[in-house]
């Protein structure tokens, strides 16, 4: 049963994720609209610089919200990839590891989440963390800047 309630766990979580991943792709898609409103309404006036100032920052607004979309969907295609009933059972990409400091899903983009009250730290394997947990069953003890962590439980 307790494979079933840790199942159950990573399905929470794994929505969770979803959810924000969504939402940071719709606030991106809404910025962008609206930068490309903006943009249209410019008017070039007599100043000159004045217009080519605000052209500028509205690209570069334009080209931050893009990355911010495109990062969201990369995130959303690579949730889309996960197969959710695979239990892990050591630390590699797709799981969901227990440690003193909480919970630790392992994916490639970096956030923080809370599901049913509790945080849950994505990190990618190639963080610092992320490759001294590589590999590690539950019960393992590994060295973290010289600090004992104990992986507590994966899923």
């Amino acid at each position: 049963m307790a494979e079933e309630s840790d199942r159950n766990w990573k399905i929470e979580v794994f929505a969770a994720l979803r959810r924000v991943l969504e939402s940071n792709a719709a606030s991106a898609e809404r910025e962008l609209a609206s930068i490309a409103q903006a943009y249209e309404g410019e008017t070039k006036s007599s100043a000159g610089d004045k217009y080519e100032t605000a052209r500028e920052m509205l690209s570069q607004a334009r080209s931050m919200q893009s990355r911010l979309q495109d990062e969201a969907r990369s995130a959303l295609d690579w949730l889309g990839r996960q197969d959710l009933s695979a239990m892990r059972e050591s630390i590699s990409f797709g799981a969901l590891a227990r440690l003193p400091e909480g919970w630790y899903l392992v994916c490639p983009f970096p956030l923080q989440l809370e599901v049913d009250g509790q945080a849950v730290r994505c990190m990618s394997l190639a963080s610092p963390l992320g490759q001294v947990l590589k590999g590690a069953r539950a019960g393992e003890v590994r060295d973290f800047r010289g600090k004992a962590i104990e992986v507590r439980e994966v899923v």
